[in-house]
């Protein structure tokens, strides 16, 4: 494309503003798509082995905020070592607009955010696990949890 300087400016040469209205539309898509795109976040009960766990999906704004401001300003703490069968906390995994920085465990008060190979743990001091076995009731799911905490 060869560009001609108008008096107004550079635009595509033999197309005025069409041309660069032509330009801005993909651009302007891409804006609103981005924009429109609903947060997801998926939350297991980390419960079974070879059975599916039960879980519910939290798209509500308020809740997914609450998330990610239970995951800001956390002290680091060592890996802990989590039993391999039973009840192991929580799973959150981002299902749809990246609202979560990769899976987050949260078990016995360490939230561990696990990134491709990267792995870092951190105390829960915001009380993201309390908040979610609260949010794990709502859904019906208490019953799961009743001995286990």
């Amino acid at each position: 494309m060869r560009l001609s300087k108008p008096a107004s400016g550079y635009l595509p040469a033999g197309k005025g503003w069409r041309g660069v209205f032509l330009l801005l539309i993909p651009l302007f898509v891409f804006a609103v798509s981005a924009a429109t795109m609903e947060e997801n976040i998926k939350v297991s009960l980390v419960l079974y082995s070879g059975k599916k766990d039960p879980a519910w999906e939290i798209t509500q704004a308020d809740k997914i905020a609450t998330i990610k401001r239970s995951l800001k300003d956390l002290p680091p703490v060592a890996q802990p070592e989590w039993p391999g069968l039973g009840w192991r906390g929580y799973m959150l995994t981002g299902m749809s607009g990246a609202p979560l920085p990769g899976i987050v465990r949260v078990f016995k008060g360490v939230i561990c955010v696990t990134q491709g190979d990267q792995k870092h743990c951190y105390r829960d001091t915001h009380k993201l696990e309390d908040w979610l076995r609260s949010e794990a009731v709502e859904q019906g799911l208490g019953h799961f949890l009743s001995a286990r905490q």
